[in-house]
């Protein structure tokens, strides 16, 4: 997000360094993907919709995200048929759920 001018938008939603934000979506990966459930022992339940409504999330911000997400995978080497397949069955439904604004 840092990186790239078109991820301003997603960017400006999160705090100026990463470090937490970073930390907390591996634990919530780890815990979502069958790992340990390292986010709900240090934060509760993610309650993710509930978390993300105090931010404006229209149609740009889901979209960003998930384009993130998908480089993200890529640049650490996962296989393309896993990225589409978590792309497409699990990242994409989460991004849509955050949706809380028109646009």
């Amino acid at each position: 997000m840092d990186l790239e001018p078109e991820f301003a938008g997603i960017r400006a939603l999160h705090p100026p360094t990463l470090d937490n934000s970073r930390d907390k979506t591996f634990g919530f990966l780890c815990g979502s993907m069958g790992g340990p459930d390292h986010y709900i022992s240090r934060f509760g339940h993610p309650r993710l919709r509930a978390r993300h409504l105090p931010f404006a999330v229209a149609s740009a911000e889901p979209d960003q995200w998930l384009h993130c997400m998908a480089w993200a995978m890529e640049d650490i080497g996962i296989d393309e048929a896993l990225r589409e397949r978590l792309l497409t069955s699990f990242f994409d439904t989460a991004a849509d759920w955050m949706r809380n604004r028109p646009g």
